[in-house]
């Protein structure tokens, strides 16, 4: 161990080989939508999930859930404004 390691305790999040600030505003993004999508105001959700309501579509023709460059598993909140039941 080094000068003031402790043992079988994880590193911090900033000293993480894993740590990325463009995941953690993917994971903000994400609580945002849940947020929205599952609140009373359908137009913040709408205005999240305008470029990306191709993540949630289920027509494999118009889906894009298979492109990595769109992070879909971000936008899965999104389906609230297909889906009733999610809301």
């Amino acid at each position: 161990l080094l000068h003031g390691e402790k043992r079988n305790e994880p590193p911090s999040v900033e000293q993480s080989p894993y740590y990325s600030t463009q995941q953690q505003d993917m994971l903000l993004l994400a609580e945002q939508i849940t947020f929205a999508c599952g609140g009373d105001s359908p137009s913040d959700c709408q205005h999240l999930c305008h470029n990306h309501m191709c993540c949630v579509e289920e027509e494999d023709e118009y889906s894009c859930a298979s492109d990595a460059m769109k992070e879909c598993a971000v936008y899965a909140g999104c389906v609230a404004l297909i889906d009733d039941s999610f809301a």
